[in-house]
């Protein structure tokens, strides 16, 4: 870990000259759309994405395309930017996917008939267990769909101190410091998975920080997967372009 983190930051050194900032709305499917094709453009090859962002509000929230928040960022546009970027990770010799989850998606389920959480009352942690489980079942998914010269995981990298809990009371956000990781630490373990030659060829697995284990009993199942996949399509193709 201490080691994948040294040469993430030397790395960053060689290249910060090179990066380019692009704008980016994970709640929208055509900020997405857009990315990917200025991607297509502009990148000939695409070493690694980390599908890292995501999002954990109290109440229900819509995306601008009318997908329940938490669902459209921690998977649609995941699911969306990744298919996107294959090309370009497919030009690499070794393309690495990594995709972070949470040890959550084991308490998570598919709400296959209101994936979007309109019935009933709505419940931030239920959204955000659903999507937590998605990232994982999505993982899986790509490791068997993407080809060969493509890996494709997903981590659990601990529970990390940041602000993804800050619309719930500070009660429900006191986890013992001792219990939470660094963003640092948290970087290392996914810069491991990004950088570390021990995993190049590792693919279709669920780390717990730096340590792969089993995922839950509903995320391993393969015919869940591609329906997962598959009404992830259908409601990108209600999108118009």
């Amino acid at each position: 870990q201490a080691r994948a983190g040294a040469a993430l930051a030397g790395l960053g050194a060689k290249v910060r000259a090179r990066v380019r900032v692009q704008p980016l709305d994970l709640a929208s499917v055509a900020s997405v759309r857009a990315l990917v094709a200025w991607a297509g453009s502009e990148v000939r090859q695409l070493d690694a994405l980390v599908n890292a962002a995501a999002v954990w509000p109290r109440q229900r929230r819509t995306s601008v395309d009318g997908f329940d928040l938490t669902f459209a960022v921690n998977h649609v546009a995941h699911h969306a930017l990744t298919v996107g970027l294959l090309p370009a990770l497919r030009r690499a010799r070794a393309g690495r996917v990594v995709t972070v989850s949470s040890g959550l998606h084991a308490r998570g389920r598919l709400a296959w008939d209101d994936l979007m959480q309109t019935a009933g009352g709505y419940n931030g942690t239920r959204a955000y267990e659903q999507s937590k489980l998605a990232n994982v079942m999505f993982a899986l998914a790509l490791a068997r769909r993407a080809g060969r010269s493509i890996t494709s995981n997903a981590i659990h990298p601990g529970v990390v101190r940041t602000e993804l809990t800050r619309d719930y009371p500070e009660i429900f956000r006191d986890t013992p410091a001792r219990s939470l990781s660094t963003a640092r630490a948290a970087a290392g373990c996914i810069a491991r998975l990004v950088l570390d030659a021990s995993v190049a060829r590792t693919t279709g697995a669920y780390f717990d920080r730096d340590r792969a284990v089993a995922p839950s009993k509903q995320a391993s199942v393969v015919a869940d997967q591609d329906r997962l996949w598959q009404v992830t399509d259908d409601l990108l193709a209600r999108v118009g372009t």
